[in-house]
């Protein structure tokens, strides 16, 4: 169903920005923020570097996004606090399938407030995106729009993979645990 924010069916440049818009949400609550050092490039013979943040929320909306997350794994990290080749339970697939469900209300979100748009109307488009080589255009646009499709779709398969999901909050829990933040 089209609506007066998005048509659904017409694959325009507004079709382009709700992607990039779900890309950078998608970043924002699953990429972690890191700092990098950085060259600053003064003059040809510094060696000076500089810390630059990387992976920062671009809007408020990521930023609560993000630590919707965060407040969800720091709450769950002592479930995945086990040996390493220790079977997975299903106390870790509920949490999994709790995450999920975040994930897919954040999307949901984005979708509703910003573009009156359906779950559907967002795969439609999400998935002409992914076959924009069926249309003949090599732009550099047509590239961007593909590999930012792709990129959605790596994101969303990884959270609905609970092998992806458990090893990395393992490894989060074993982070936690060498700060002290952990039960263990």
């Amino acid at each position: 169903m089209a609506s007066s924010k998005y048509d659904d069916t017409s694959g325009d440049a507004d079709g382009h920005t709700m992607m990039m818009k779900i890309l950078e949400r998608l970043q924002d609550a699953l990429y972690e923020e890191t700092t990098v050092s950085l060259p600053t490039f003064d003059d040809e013979d510094s060696d000076d570097e500089q810390a630059t943040p990387w992976n920062v929320a671009t809007t408020s909306s990521g930023s609560k996004f993000r630590e919707q997350v965060r407040a969800f794994e720091s709450k769950n990290l002592d479930i995945f606090d086990v040996e390493e080749d220790a079977e997975y339970t299903f106390e870790m697939s509920r949490v999994h399938s709790e995450f999920q469900d975040i994930v897919e209300s954040g999307i949901h979100d984005v979708l509703q407030d910003e573009f009156s748009v359906s779950p559907r109307a967002f795969y439609v488009n999400l998935l002409k995106l992914r076959n924009e080589d069926n249309v003949i255009d090599s732009t550099f646009e047509a590239f961007k729009n593909k590999e930012n499709g792709s990129e959605i779709l790596q994101i969303l398969f990884s959270v609905l993979s609970f092998e992806d999901f458990a090893r990395d909050m393992k490894f989060k829990a074993a982070v936690a645990r060498k700060k002290g933040q952990c039960k263990k």
